[in-house]
């Protein structure tokens, strides 16, 4: 009978096992996966395990075979090509690096790109001025409620850094430093873009004149308002009702999610979306490219500012049909 899924830690665990006699070098080579990546590859690891015991199949020593097939029943069930591709990843994790350099798999995954070509999840972004006109209609921030002060602070936080979200419920009050002109938060913690060698991000706020609008400002008042409440919680962001524990990036979404609609963003963009539309509208204003990387947490040599998040704002869909008659 074949064993259930045994979770994405227990898998890969098994795949080391199965190659590595060292007990004290198995459990740093498992170290090397994240969580992160683990959450990521467990709906593949799951699909996977459950393919592989259909058809008796060894899921740590598949043939090329056997990997197209499932690759194709997945396919077939209407799975995306990044979905595809991370599967890829997944299983290479647990078999060797074998499928990501096969020919074969290859010509496939070309394949899954002409039958059911990628796009990018938007074509266009939102203006930001949206949501600052609409925080902006707000009552003054020494007066905002927990509730309301939090959602603006995270929005805040996201549109003048362009950093994701899971970087903000890592921020801790002890890495933030105060200047004349500008605060600056560090983040020691490992995120999804941390590399040996590579920077941790530091977030730099710069008093803006607009006190409405301005990310520093409303961070002071934060956590001024928050210090009789937050006990031993030394994370920044804290929950809204009792107990006020640190809240996770799921709550800063919802959030966030909360002040895009309410500035009247059309629902399908995501709160990630608030990093295509702060990207791409500091470029508009005149922001160097290097300028841009470097706040967001890209590398310089990156392309994925503009593969990815470089959009124009969403614009008035007849608006090319009416010029064209008017200019007849």
């Amino acid at each position: 009978m074949a064993q259930p899924f045994p979770g994405s830690r227990e898998v890969v665990r098994q795949a080391i096992a199965r190659t590595c006699s060292s007990t004290s070098a198995a459990s740093i080579l498992l170290a090397a996966t994240r969580e992160s990546t683990l959450k990521t590859y467990s709906s593949s690891f799951r699909a996977w395990w459950g393919f592989c015991a259909k058809e008796a199949i060894d899921p740590f020593a598949p043939t090329t075979d056997q990997f197209l097939d499932f690759l194709a029943a997945e396919f077939q069930r209407g799975v995306a090509y990044s979905t595809l591709n991370c599967t890829r990843s997944a299983i290479s994790l647990i078999t060797g690096s074998k499928f990501l350099e096969c020919k074969q798999v290859s010509r496939f995954f070309r394949g899954v790109s002409n039958l059911r070509p990628a796009a990018p999840k938007y074509n266009s972004t939102w203006d930001p001025q949206l949501v600052l006109n609409f925080l902006r209609t707000q009552p003054h921030t020494d007066t905002l409620s927990l509730e309301d002060l939090s959602k603006k602070l995270i929005t805040l936080l996201a549109l003048t850094t362009g950093h994701r979200l899971q970087t903000f419920s890592l921020i801790r009050l002890q890495n933030i430093f105060f200047a004349e002109d500008h605060l600056s938060i560090s983040i020691p913690d490992r995120i999804k873009t941390s590399r040996h060698g590579r920077a941790q991000p530091l977030l730099i706020l710069p008093f803006f004149p607009d006190q409405a609008v301005c990310a520093a400002r409303t961070l002071q008042r934060y956590v001024k308002l928050t210090e009789p409440i937050r006990g031993s919680a030394d994370r920044l962001f804290i929950a809204i009702n009792k107990p006020h524990h640190p809240v996770s990036t799921q709550t800063l979404s919802r959030w966030v999610r909360s002040i895009l609609l309410d500035s009247g963003i059309n629902e399908r963009f995501t709160p990630h979306s608030t990093r295509h539309a702060s990207t791409s509208a500091a470029q508009r204003g005149g922001a160097s490219a290097n300028a841009i990387l470097q706040a967001a947490g890209w590398t310089p040599s990156s392309c994925v500012f503009a593969d990815f998040y470089q959009r124009p704002v969403m614009g008035d869909p007849l608006e090319f049909a009416h010029a064209a008659l008017r200019g007849g």
